[in-house]
């Protein structure tokens, strides 16, 4: 997982609860934080009387990871990036191993004319800021409707400025922290200075601080165009794109023309309305009037479609997914009839026809057509 050790819920309960075995190999950014995530695993399966070797957390950088799918586990669910995915893909190829895919994602959020502004606004800031964005379902591309996009921008701009960065362990309160890797720092901090290049309006943010710490500000960019690098990169950081779309068609056809497809969001007063735009995202899930409620219920399924991924974590497919079905029959009634299927008898065709007619056929009259004619045929030899 590149997500870290936060996917736990996803990663460990649900191939757990199934009667699995679980080895989770978390990327080498949370390598400090595995040991106390190592420990109150182990303590839980200890008191349960359950030997805690049933899970073990495995640190390592990308030649740990492929050692793992050469080591013909029963399967392996990835949460990370794209391009890592892949290689997890064509390594798994080897052994048909089965594999779930949680990839990258930049969801959209849609702003209609009729929405609860000041829930769409808030909503937006914690889709967006979470984590510092680091989050697998934020909410990077915001999709507004001409009639409220400059109160929404306004609004939003005013409190992504008045954002409190820095050390959480320090006297006073802050309402962002740092990122994960100076490397992710790096990223976000191109495709914005691209975006700025290429006529981007900054609203907020957008300059690296200086001294200690993988610290980038909540940013905020107008005027995005398709030239600019962040239109269709992950940025995996503190940076809202907002986007002026002039109705529902516009606003489906944008948030549906990049490959990725995770979470989504919509807003608007109108139940219908949300549930028709819902209706046309490609995305894993839609929220309607509120963020990553798809993503905490986990009576839902979870997961992407198009370069987001495939398969699902979370509710009974989540759940079913990490067991192999199998199908047993049997019969019902202690019958003796024997099934001769040789030699071929005259009436054979008809008899089968007739059997399939029964089984099958919708109509309640065409299964008793069905039935007469079966039993007025068994009593013939072959």
């Amino acid at each position: 997982s590149e997500d870290g050790i936060s996917a736990v819920e996803f990663a460990l309960i649900a191939p757990l609860m199934a009667g699995n075995g679980v080895l989770i190999k978390v990327s080498e950014a949370v390598a400090w934080s595995t040991k106390r995530f190592q420990r109150i695993i182990d303590e839980a399966l200890i008191k349960e009387g359950i030997s805690p070797d049933l899970v073990r957390i495995i640190n390592g950088y990308g030649e740990t990871g492929a050692a793992l799918i050469k080591a013909r586990v029963d399967k392996v669910l990835f949460i990370g990036s794209v391009a890592n995915g892949r290689r997890i893909i064509e390594a798994s190829a080897e052994h048909i191993t089965p594999v779930v895919m949680e990839l990258g994602g930049k969801d959209p959020l849609i702003v209609c004319n009729d929405a609860p502004i000041e829930k769409a606004v808030h909503s937006a800031l914690g889709g967006c800021f979470i984590n510092l964005g680091q989050n697998c379902v934020a909410s990077e591309r915001v999709l507004c409707f001409d009639q409220v996009y400059d109160q929404f921008v306004q609004q939003v701009g005013t409190l992504a400025r008045a954002f409190r960065q820095g050390d959480p362990s320090t006297p006073g309160q802050v309402d962002v922290g740092a990122m994960v890797t100076t490397t992710q720092v790096d990223i976000v901090d191109r495709l914005v200075k691209d975006a700025v290049a290429k006529g981007a309006k900054l609203i907020a943010g957008g300059v690296r601080p200086s001294g200690k710490g993988n610290y980038y500000p909540p940013t905020v960019l107008a005027d995005i165009t398709e030239d600019m690098d962040v239109f269709t990169e992950e940025t995996f950081g503190p940076v809202m794109l907002i986007f002026k779309v002039h109705n529902e068609d516009e606003a489906v056809a944008l948030a549906n023309k990049l490959d990725l497809g995770l979470q989504s969001s919509v807003f608007s007063s109108s139940k219908a309305r949300g549930e028709r735009i819902a209706s046309k995202l490609q995305a894993g899930a839609t929220c309607i009037n509120d963020f990553g409620l798809c993503y905490i219920n986990q009576n839902l399924p979870f997961g992407g479609v198009k370069y987001s991924g495939y398969g699902r974590m979370g509710g009974r497919d989540g759940l079913r997914g990490y067991t192999n079905a199998k199908a047993v029959m049997a019969d019902r009634f202690k019958l003796t009839i024997v099934p001769k299927l040789f030699p071929v008898g005259e009436h054979d065709y008809d008899k089968a026809k007739c059997s399939i007619t029964l089984m099958y056929h919708p109509s309640f009259k065409q299964k008793l057509i069905a039935l007469f004619r079966l039993a007025r045929l068994s009593p013939r030899s072959k």
